[in-house]
């Protein structure tokens, strides 16, 4: 598989310790019996439903030296009291909101499968480990402060089965920037691999020789998380899997320490993104149109970027997400394309692809439906056949196409108690699969088939009117208030069994009303 450009990689040495044990370049291990004082068993974090919390501080902070306690600004790593400087978001361009949002969603992408919750304001109350994004660890007094080479992306206390909760940890951002990366948003998921390696050191994970794993050494664009079962580096910093240990399974190993995900969603609604063109499997010209289909329901789009090996190959900043580019040579691809929302929260998707001299080029008819002639939806790229009732002309704003082929204000329709259905996929509206629906969701209920969204049940504008929030397993959907002759969904466990929930596919069933609910994204062919 090859990528779309070459990435640059970027090294996490020359630390010295500061009265300790320096171990993988980046990784202080405390002297014997130093903390012990402040150490304890620590089962379950402070966070919903016992998440460890992972506070990433942007602000800066009046650094004390002392026994690591996030909660004082308290860094064991720290030889003297020093003002930590605040990140830097310029050389983003971004507006600092927007940069730091994008920082922290990557992290939240890493930690998504482990009891963890990653916030960006300091917890009121309770214990939360630290993340310190800013500096740069070659300009005194930071090296003077920690003790410090100068080069470094990071630097963490290693504390084998997470004994100490509060630890604070460091993620160098102004070694970090586009200039030493290549790229806007490799320097921002480069932060974020920073704090997620540097934390998990805080809960015990070594360095690894697998260049897709968070625990890699460098600064690698392969990374796409904590990894399986892969070689230790010989380095000293895996002593927590045993003496003589040559490998470690980092997820396997986080999961161990701070357990799995509870199966909560991030806070808000999430992006839908999928690929028009080019179509998984299919052969493309050397320059070809990449044309991303991208929607949040009740949020907003900020942003998608597309990725071949971890470099950027392109990023959209505005609907139509559409773009061209050129494939170096004829061969197989890979194309990632990561949908950003303006909390932070993101959704990707991948294709493989050949490229190929003289290949036909894929056709993308369409966008969206006003594209297409009248009595057509477009789907997947392409000018279909409307499924719905058609006019003569698109419906104006306020009105909906009525079965006689006419337009009518939205509730004035004749023959169903005085209101009119919803427009084609739109809430409540008929479909057979996610590809029908504005928000990629299709509920089934009985025999009946309905457009649906995630809603939030403690607000009710959270769903059209003619609608109510109700639950589907951990999740809330909208549901029309006629849907399944007036019975609400519902989910409970089978006998023995836990309730299980994913953000892509939510499967339910309540086995005294029969009822099964499945929700299925948008698959575009």
């Amino acid at each position: 598989m090859k990528t779309l450009a070459f990435a640059v990689l970027l090294g996490a040495v020359g630390c010295q310790a500061p009265g300790g044990t320096v171990v993988g370049g980046d990784v202080f291990l405390p002297p014997a019996g130093q903390v012990a004082a402040r150490r304890e068993a620590v089962t379950v974090g402070d966070g919903p439903n016992g998440a460890h919390v992972i506070f990433m501080n942007f602000d800066g902070v009046a650094l004390i030296a002392g026994n690591d306690d996030a909660t004082t600004n308290t860094s064991w790593i720290a030889q003297t009291n020093v003002a930590y400087p605040a990140f830097d978001d310029t050389p983003y361009g971004m507006g600092r909101a927007a940069t730091i949002n994008a920082i922290a969603g990557y992290l939240k992408g890493y930690y998504a499968p482990f009891n963890a919750e990653i916030v960006t304001t300091r917890p009121t109350s309770g214990r939360y480990s630290m993340c310190l994004v800013g500096g740069d660890p070659g300009k005194a007094p930071l090296l003077n402060a920690l003790g410090l080479g100068n080069g470094p992306a990071g630097i963490a206390p290693l504390d084998c089965g997470n004994q100490e909760e509060s630890n604070v940890v460091y993620a160098f951002s102004l070694v970090l920037t586009p200039n030493n990366t290549g790229s806007t948003t490799e320097s921002l998921k480069a932060i974020a691999t920073t704090c997620a390696q540097e934390s998990a050191h805080g809960y015990g994970l070594g360095h690894t020789t697998n260049t897709s794993d968070v625990m890699y050494p460098q600064l690698s664009p392969q990374v796409t998380g904590f990894g399986g079962l892969s070689t230790l580096q010989q380095d000293g910093s895996g002593m927590c899997s045993g003496q003589g240990a040559t490998q470690q399974d980092s997820a396997a190993m986080l999961k161990m320490v701070i357990g799995a995900s509870n199966g909560m969603m991030m806070t808000g609604p999430t992006p839908t993104v999928q690929w028009v063109t080019p179509t998984d499997g299919s052969t493309v010209p050397l320059t070809f149109d990449i044309v991303i289909a991208a929607s949040e329901t009740g949020g907003t789009i900020s942003k998608i970027d597309i990725t071949s090996g971890g470099q950027t190959v392109a990023s959209l900043t505005s609907a139509p997400f559409k773009t061209t580019v050129t494939a170096p040579s004829a061969g197989t691809y890979q194309l990632t394309a990561v949908a950003y929302d303006s909390a932070g929260n993101l959704q990707s998707a991948s294709i493989n692809f050949t490229a190929q001299a003289g290949a036909p080029p894929q056709t993308t008819e369409c966008l969206t439906k006003a594209e297409c002639n009248t009595g057509e939806d477009c789907v997947s790229g392409m000018c279909v056949t409307s499924t719905g009732p058609t006019c003569a002309q698109p419906c104006p704003t306020g009105q909906t196409c009525q079965a006689d082929g006419t337009c009518k204000p939205n509730g004035s329709g004749s023959g169903d108690g005085g209101t009119t259905g919803p427009a084609p996929g739109e809430i409540g509206a008929n479909c057979t699969d996610g590809s029908q629906c504005n928000s990629g969701l299709c509920a089934m209920l009985g025999s009946q088939h309905f457009c649906t969204a995630t809603c939030d049940p403690a607000n009710a504008s959270s769903c059209p009117s003619g609608n109510s929030c109700v639950a589907a397993g951990t999740d809330h959907i909208c549901q029309p208030n006629n849907a399944g002759g007036g019975s609400g969904v519902g989910c409970s466990a089978i006998p023995g069994r836990a309730p299980q929930s994913e953000t892509i596919l939510a499967l339910c069933m309540l086995f005294g009303l029969g009822l099964l609910v499945q929700l299925r994204r948008r698959l575009r062919d």
